[in-house]
């Protein structure tokens, strides 16, 4: 399993727990809301750590940057200030706008930045023979996870040249 595929499969888990919140959100009251924000903080997190970690380091490079804080950083700012509310209604609001933002946030990933991952890795270990990614070190643990480890597991010899995967 590559890293793509598990954060993918984390998105599918998480979907369902977001249409929860968002439909028990409607009638609930603050201590319950906060409740919600917190299960979304700790399961977000994670996922947003490993993403930081693994997949933007690999992607940054040719990706250009906004100026400001990036999506994670905004969507654990939306969830600190559900905590910190005062009123249900103020605590719900900003509830349903992270919900929203993380879906859309999610969209962009699904649509634009594991799609580009991958063809990254397909780009870069196709475009290099097997003598060279060896003596450069483009054989990363982090290349194997974004691109699947039965890459990091195939000797050299395995493959011709020209070979792309």
């Amino acid at each position: 399993m590559t890293i793509i595929e598990a954060l993918l499969g984390e998105h599918g888990a998480l979907y369902p727990l977001f249409d929860r919140i968002e439909a028990l959100a409607q009638k609930a009251e603050l201590p319950e809301l906060k409740l919600h924000a917190a299960l979304l903080e700790s399961t977000l997190i994670s996922h947003a750590d490993l993403e930081d970690a693994l997949l933007r380091p690999e992607i940054q490079p040719y990706v250009p940057l906004t100026p400001g804080p990036t999506d994670h950083e905004q969507i654990r700012a939306g969830l600190k200030r559900v905590g910190a509310a005062v009123s249900g209604d103020e605590a719900r609001r900003c509830l349903l706008g992270i919900l929203a933002q993380t879906r859309a946030h999610f969209w962009k990933e699904e649509s634009i930045a594991f799609v580009f991952a991958r063809r990254r890795c397909l780009w870069s270990c196709s475009r290099n023979s097997p003598r060279n990614r060896r003596a450069s070190g483009e054989y990363r643990l982090v290349e194997a996870a974004v691109c699947g480890a039965t890459r990091m597991d195939r000797s050299a010899g395995d493959r011709n040249e020209g070979d792309a995967q």
